[in-house]
C-alpha cells in the first residue's frame, strides 16, 4: 500500500533457512496475538518501531531468561504462600524469601531482618546471629542466640528448645556473654542542669485514721442481796474516724480475744449491748480494730461476799489472825493513738495514772517503772502519774508497754497500748502532662491537733457530770464514780468525746468467821516444762531468768486450823521471736473477814466445835458430840456431820446436813471486800512511825506516824478538823512549790525557795 508517496507492505514466510532451521517469519511494523474470545485486547505484542515486546499476564519460564532490560513492577515464585516461597516487589523496593508471615530474610523498605540466622566463622564452628532481647523476665520465652542483661552482665540462650523461667546462670540454658564490668574512676563533675518544671500539685492525702470506744460504766457492782447496779442493760459505742470498724473481738477473764459474743452480750454495728443481769463475765475487754488502729475497752464485776446464816451463840472465842486484803491495781488510761504523718508520729504525748487499792483502801505504790518502749518514745514517771511522749522518730505503727508497779512489796504488770493514725502517703507524681485549665483547691485533709485528757468524780455511773474537770485524777472517794473524759480535736475544728468509768466501792457487809492464814511461803524455781511443776530446786530467792525456760513460784499457804493449800504460778522467758500471747487474769481472792464477838448469853453447855476433815473418805472416823462436830467436802459441797459419834463407812445422805458455807471463799491468803464495815478501830503498821490507824469511836478518826493520835504528827479528829504537828505539803505538778509545818512553824517555798 503506498500513501502519502510513502509503501507500507505486510506478510509472513514460513520455511528452511541456509543452516537448515526451520523458521516462521513476520514482516509488519507490530505483531500482535489476539484471544480468539473475541476481545479486543491483545495477550501477546511485538513493535519493530520501539524494539519493545509487550505481554498482557503472566510469562512462566522453566528454563532460564536472558535480557539486557526486564522490566516488571514484582516476581514470585510459583510456589509463594504464607510459609514458602519467595517474593520480589520492584515497585516498593522490598522482598522476602521463606514465605509471606514468617521469611527467613525480609527487607521491608528500611530494615533487614534475619530469622534463625547462622553465622559460621573460618574454623566451620555455627551459631545464631544474637538478638539483644532486654533485661531478663521469668515469664518471657527465650530462643537459642537471644541475649538478656541480668545481674549487671550479659548472657546468650543456648539451648534448642524454646523455654521460659530458667534464671541466667553459667550451665545448660545460658552463657555468659558480657561479665558485668568493674566501676570506672569518678568522672568530673558535670555541668549544672537546667531547672526543672514545676511539679504538679499532688492529690491531698488521706485523713488519719481513729477508731475510740466509750460506754456509759467500767463497773457492775453486785451486792450481797444479788442487787446488780447498773439493773438495766448499757451500750459500749465505737466511733471511727476516716476509717471503718471491721473487726469487734472479746477476751472474756483475760483469756485470749474471740470473735465469740460471750454471754449477755450482744452486738448490732458499732454498738455492743451488756446485761448486767444475764452476763456471767468476771472482767470483759471488747477491741474494736481496723487493718492498722485499734482501741480496747474493759468492764469488770465487783462481787460482794454473802453472808452466811448467824450460828448459834459460842462461847467467846480467841481472836481470830486477820485476814489478808486484795490488792487491785488499775490504769485509768489503757490505750492512746497518737497524730502521725505519713510515716512516722506527730510530737506530742500522754498521760496514765496508777490507782491501787488494798481491800477497798487506796493505797500510794512504791515503785513504778516502764518496760520497752519504742524508738521515739520517752516516760517519765511523777508520783502516780505515767507521761508517754512521742517524737517524729517513732515509726512503730502499734504495740503494748509493760508497766511494772510495786505495792507492798508486790509486784504486778500492766499494759498500755499505743497506735500511730498514719496519714495517707502523697501518691507518686504522673508524667507531665499538657497545661490545662487551673483545678479547683481540694479540700485539707483531717488530721488530728490535739488530745485532752480531763477527770471528775460524780455520784453516777451512767450519766456524765457537768462540774469542773480536773487535769489530773481526784482522790478517790468510797461510793464515787471516777469519769475519765477524752476530747480529740482535728485540724477541721472538729471534735470528738469519749468517756471511761471506774467506780471505788463503799465498805461491803461483814461476813462469816473466817479461816485465818498462820503462814505463807513463796519459793522459786527454773524447769524446762511449762505443765509439770518441778520436783526439785525450789529456792526462796527469784533466780537469773533463762531464756527458753519456764520460772515456777509456788505459793504454800499455812492456814489456822493447821490445814495448808499449795498453789503454781509460772511465766516463760521467751528465746528472741515473736511476743506471746496475754496471760489470763487471775480470779479474784475471796476475803475473810475477823468474826464478830459473841454476844454474851445465858451459861449453858460449851457447844461443839467445828472441825474441817477435807474431802470424805469411807475410812475416816467422823466426831458428832457435845465438844466437836466434823465438816467435810463431797462432791463439791460442805457438809456437817449428824450422824453416830466416832463411825466411820459408805456415803448416807441421811447422816449429814448441808453445812451452808464455802470453805474456799474464807480460806485463802487475799481478803478481797466490797462495802467493809470496821466498827471499831483498825490498826495498821508494826508500830512507831510505821504505825496508821482508822477507828469508828474517840476524838480521832484517822492517824499515821505514830501508835497514839494524840502524838501522830498528822491526825483527823471526830469533826474533821487536821491536826498537823509535821507536814510537808508538795505540788504535784511543780515539784518545786510545797508547805513545810514543823515545830509550830510554817514556810512556804516557791521554785525551791
Amino acid at each position: 500500500k503506498t500513501s502519502g508517496g510513502k509503501t507500507y507492505a505486510t506478510g509472513f514466510v514460513s520455511g528452511i533457512n541456509e543452516q537448515n532451521e526451520s523458521e516462521f517469519a513476520v514482516m509488519a511494523d507490530r505483531f500482535k496475538v489476539f484471544s480468539p474470545d473475541g476481545t479486543e485486547s491483545s495477550v501477546f505484542v511485538v513493535d519493530t518501531q520501539t524494539k519493545k515486546v509487550y505481554l498482557l499476564g503472566d510469562l512462566i519460564a522453566d528454563g532460564t531468561i536472558t535480557a539486557e532490560k526486564l522490566a516488571t513492577d514484582a516476581i514470585k515464585s510459583r510456589n509463594y504462600n504464607n510459609n514458602a516461597g519467595s517474593f520480589l516487589d520492584l515497585a516498593n523496593g522490598q522482598f522476602k524469601l521463606g514465605g509471606a508471615l514468617n521469611p527467613s530474610l525480609e527487607w521491608d523498605g528500611s530494615q533487614l531482618k534475619l530469622r534463625g540466622a547462622i553465622v559460621q566463622s573460618q574454623s566451620g564452628a555455627e551459631f545464631r546471629v544474637p538478638v539483644w532481647r532486654g533485661a531478663y523476665n521469668a515469664s518471657t520465652t527465650y530462643y537459642m542466640g537471644d541475649v538478656v542483661s541480668y545481674g549487671g552482665s550479659s548472657w546468650i540462650f543456648k539451648y534448642t528448645t524454646p523455654q521460659s523461667g530458667r534464671t541466667p546462670a553459667q550451665g545448660t540454658y545460658w552463657d555468659l556473654y558480657g561479665a558485668k564490668g568493674a566501676d570506672g574512676a569518678k568522672g568530673d563533675k558535670g555541668d549544672k542542669g537546667d531547672k526543672g518544671d514545676k511539679g504538679d500539685k499532688g492529690d491531698p492525702g488521706a485523713n488519719a485514721p481513729l477508731i475510740k470506744l466509750s460506754g456509759a460504766t467500767q463497773i457492775i457492782s453486785v451486792s450481797s442481796s444479788g442487787a446488780v447496779t447498773p439493773s438495766s442493760p448499757f451500750t459500749v459505742t465505737g466511733t471511727a474516724v476516716n476509717t471503718s470498724i471491721n473487726s469487734w473481738t472479746y477476751s472474756v477473764n483475760g483469756g485470749s480475744f474471740t470473735s465469740s459474743l460471750p454471754t449477755g452480750v450482744t452486738r448490732s454495728g458499732n454498738t455492743v449491748t451488756i446485761n448486767p443481769s444475764t452476763s456471767t463475765f468476771k472482767t470483759l475487754t471488747i477491741k474494736a480494730a481496723d487493718a492498722t488502729v485499734s482501741d480496747s475497752f474493759t468492764i469488770a464485776r465487783a462481787v460482794d461476799g454473802a453472808q452466811g446464816p448467824k450460828g448459834d451463840t459460842g462461847p467467846k472465842g480467841s481472836t481470830g489472825a486477820a485476814g489478808a486484803d486484795a490488792y487491785t491495781v488499775l490504769l485509768t488510761n489503757e490505750s492512746h493513738t497518737f497524730a502521725g504523718s505519713t510515716g512516722a508520729a506527730l510530737a506530742g504525748s500522754t498521760t496514765t495514772q496508777v490507782i491501787a487499792y488494798k481491800g477497798a483502801s487506796a493505797i500510794t505504790p512504791s515503785a513504778i517503772s516502764v518496760g520497752a518502749k519504742p524508738t521515739g518514745m520517752t516516760s517519765s514517771v511523777s508520783g502516780t502519774t505515767i507521761t508517754f511522749t512521742v517524737s517524729s522518730s517513732m515509726t512503730s505503727p502499734s504495740g503494748t508497754i509493760p508497766i511494772t508497779i510495786t505495792v507492798d512489796g508486790k509486784t504486778f504488770t500492766r499494759n498500755f497500748s499505743y497506735a500511730i493514725a498514719f496519714k495517707g502517703s502523697t501518691g507518686a507524681k504522673g508524667d507531665k502532662g499538657d497545661k490545662g485549665d487551673k483545678g479547683d483547691k481540694g479540700a485539707d485533709g483531717k488530721g488530728i491537733v490535739s488530745s485532752e485528757v480531763r477527770y471528775q468524780l460524780h455520784t453516777s455511773g451512767t450519766t456524765a457530770p457537768t462540774g469542773t474537770w480536773l487535769t489530773s485524777p481526784p482522790s478517790p472517794v468510797k461510793g464515787r464514780y471516777l469519769w475519765t473524759r477524752t476530747v480529740t480535736t482535728y485540724t477541721d475544728s472538729s471534735s470528738v468525746t469519749t468517756y471511761s468509768v471506774s467506780y471505788y466501792p463503799t465498805d461491803g457487809q461483814k461476813g462469816a468467821d473466817g479461816k485465818g492464814i498462820s503462814s505463807t511461803k513463796i519459793e522459786y524455781a527454773i524447769s524446762t516444762s511449762g505443765t509439770s511443776a518441778p520436783s526439785s530446786g525450789w529456792s526462796t530467792s527469784v533466780p537469773s531468768p533463762v531464756k527458753g525456760r519456764y520460772l515456777w513460784t509456788r505459793t504454800t499457804i499455812t492456814y489456822t486450823d493447821g490445814t495448808s493449800s499449795t498453789a503454781y504460778s509460772t511465766s516463760y522467758y521467751a528465746t528472741d521471736g515473736q511476743k506471746g500471747d496475754k496471760g489470763d487474769k487471775g480470779d479474784k481472792g475471796d476475803k475473810g473477814d475477823k468474826g464478830d464477838k459473841g454476844d454474851t448469853g445465858a451459861k449453858g453447855d460449851p457447844g461443839p466445835g467445828i472441825v474441817f476433815r477435807g474431802d470424805f473418805s469411807s475410812d475416816t472416823y467422823y466426831f458428832n458430840n457435845a465438844t466437836r462436830r466434823d465438816v467435810v467436802r463431797y462432791n463439791g459441797t460442805y457438809y456437817i456431820f449428824k450422824g453416830t459419834d466416832n463411825t466411820r463407812g459408805a456415803w448416807t445422805s441421811s447422816n449429814w446436813e448441808n453445812f451452808g458455807a464455802t470453805f474456799d471463799s474464807v480460806a485463802t491468803k487475799l481478803l478481797l471486800t466490797e462495802d467493809a464495815a470496821i466498827t471499831k478501830t483498825l490498826n495498821v503498821g508494826q508500830g512507831g512511825t510505821s504505825r496508821a490507824g482508822v477507828s469508828g469511836e474517840g476524838d480521832y478518826r484517822f492517824w499515821a506516824g505514830d501508835e497514839s493520835p494524840a502524838d501522830a504528827p498528822f491526825s483527823v479528829d471526830e469533826d474533821g478538823n487536821a491536826i498537823v504537828n509535821s507536814m510537808r505539803a508538795i505540788n504535784k505538778d511543780k515539784p518545786g512549790d510545797w508547805i513545810k509545818i514543823d515545830a509550830g512553824r510554817l514556810d512556804i517555798y516557791k521554785d525551791g525557795k
